[in-house]
């Protein structure tokens, strides 16, 4: 089957509105996402990025040593995390449900001669990947897209292997307190309530797509990953770096406030051992 046709067969599928929008959303967004990450360019980042406003692997070192896993970069957007993953010898799965992004990722990886299997697939239900196949998945601002979460935490658990580690980062749920959906912007105080888990829309750049992230407590996450039966082994609200705090939000800045807040969490969880 073709990635046009497994896309078609998605699409088709019943399932919640919500999922769909934004797999239409992110094949409208692809070009400019990825032009925004800097993944279209000769020089990617020097190592696996765990989000806009978070250190890198560099600094965090969560992943450890990789030779020899088969590794599932969950949401792979434009290829960039999975080219760092195969760079370290891994075995790497990019997964997307956006048509798009697989074509960019394709494209990533052959500029930069890594090998990696990108496949079409839905992240709730992960169908093209095999029970306890992986050893690790890295999930990076993907969960927060995903309607049927709790399935796709499920299904995580079924593709790792006994003791195989799923790292999620997304950005920090308090700090979406502080975006003003009306008006399209950050502000200096909390316009929207840290325990509302409705999904938020919000525009993408400038290119007409309207996109739906989920935003739940912390608290929730964990109970999320309980539930699905991992074992959560640290959580982390790591300092944004400060010169993008410079950049972001500038000390005599009207944002200067947002400096005092954590912009990224990170889980660590692991499948127990059978």
């Amino acid at each position: 089957m073709t990635d046009l046709e497994r896309a078609e067969q998605m699409a088709e599928q019943p399932a919640q509105s919500e999922h769909f929008d934004m797999q239409r959303a992110w094949d409208r967004v692809s070009a400019a996402y990825n032009t925004l990450r800097g993944t279209t360019s000769e020089e990617l980042g020097a190592h696996v990025s765990y989000g806009p406003i978070a250190p890198d692997e560099e600094e965090l070192a969560l992943l450890g040593p990789l030779d020899g896993l088969r590794v599932l970069d969950l949401g792979c957007g434009g290829g960039h995390n999975a080219v760092h993953l195969a760079r370290r010898d891994a075995t790497v799965i990019g997964l997307d449900f956006s048509a798009q992004q697989i074509e960019a990722a394709r494209a990533t990886a052959a500029r930069h001669s890594v090998e990696v299997d990108f496949v079409l697939d839905d992240a709730a239900a992960l169908s093209q990947v095999g029970d306890a196949s992986v050893d690790l998945i890295l999930a990076v601002s993907v969960f927060p897209y995903i309607a049927a979460v709790a399935q796709s935490l499920h299904n995580c658990r079924r593709v790792l292997r006994p003791q195989g580690r799923l790292v999620i980062s997304l950005d920090h749920p308090f700090r979406g307190c502080f975006y003003d959906a009306e008006n399209q912007e950050l502000t200096s105080y909390p316009a929207q309530s840290y325990f509302d888990a409705a999904p938020r829309p919000w525009p993408f750049a400038d290119t007409g797509a309207t996109m739906r992230t989920l935003e739940r407590p912390v608290s929730a996450w964990v109970d999320l990953l309980h539930e699905a039966g991992f074992a959560v082994q640290r959580l982390l609200e790591p300092p944004a770096p400060p010169d993008l705090l410079d950049e972001l939000f500038p000390c005599d800045g009207a944002l200067a406030g947002l400096r005092n807040i954590p912009h990224t969490l990170i889980l660590v969880a692991a499948r127990p051992p059978a």
